[in-house]
């Protein structure tokens, strides 16, 4: 009887530590995304670089706030209230220059130049290599 409550507790444990793990292993890799996708943006001015960004409940924003060189105005950054709780295991990525879209997709007058996508397919391997890592250390753990 002793063995199952040592048991019960290793795994209780291990499920209260699974929240956090998870979270810094999402904001680890939302800001991995973030660097990717920075390295492969086009850069006229520097403004979409420099627009792209995270923000995660726990973590904060990495929002710059850097004025449009166009227009002055900020770009608006993703509310961090909208529902979520500090403790979820959640990250946003985006792009606050409001042309990002037109140059990722393209338009009729200019060809696509994705750079999003292609940065976020980069960063998915680490973090990939760190669920699996996740898994691997529930998966052998062994009752005694």
């Amino acid at each position: 009887m002793a063995s199952a409550v040592k048991v019960v507790e290793r795994w209780s444990e291990l499920a209260e530590a699974l929240p956090q793990l998870l979270s810094e292993v999402v904001r680890t890799a939302a800001l991995d995304a973030e660097g990717q996708i920075k390295r492969v943006a086009p850069v006229d001015t520097g403004h979409l670089r420099n627009s792209v960004y995270t923000v995660t409940p726990a973590g904060g924003s990495t929002y710059p706030g850097s004025a449009n060189a166009a227009t002055g105005k900020l770009a608006p950054p993703i509310e961090e209230t909208a529902g979520v709780s500090a403790d979820s295991v959640v990250a946003w990525v985006a792009v606050g220059a409001n042309y990002g879209l037109a140059i990722e997709l393209g338009s009729r007058k200019r060809a696509a130049k994705p750079f999003f996508a292609p940065g976020m397919d980069q960063a998915r391997g680490a973090f990939q290599a760190a669920l699996d890592a996740i898994a691997r250390a529930f998966a052998d753990y062994e009752v005694p």
